[in-house]
């Protein structure tokens, strides 16, 4: 993903150019199939993702929601 590319996603909007291309030097690519887990409540978190394509389902206690 390239600093334009990022610069697109509302988060990433008012991000500078500097701090663009250090969130893109530290980015990875991740295919998930379908059904895969991705982060388990209550496990340490070391980042964040950032949904490119596809939809995926967050379970929490107030319920499940679809994003996409």
């Amino acid at each position: 993903m390239t600093p334009d590319e990022l610069r697109e996603i509302p988060l990433f909007a008012n991000v500078s150019p500097a701090g663009l291309e250090r969130a893109c030097a530290r980015l990875g690519e991740l295919i998930a199939e379908p059904g895969q887990v991705l982060a388990v409540p209550g496990d340490p978190g070391s980042g964040m993702f950032v949904l490119i394509e596809g939809r995926v389902t967050i379970d929490a206690r107030g319920g499940s929601y679809e994003l996409g």
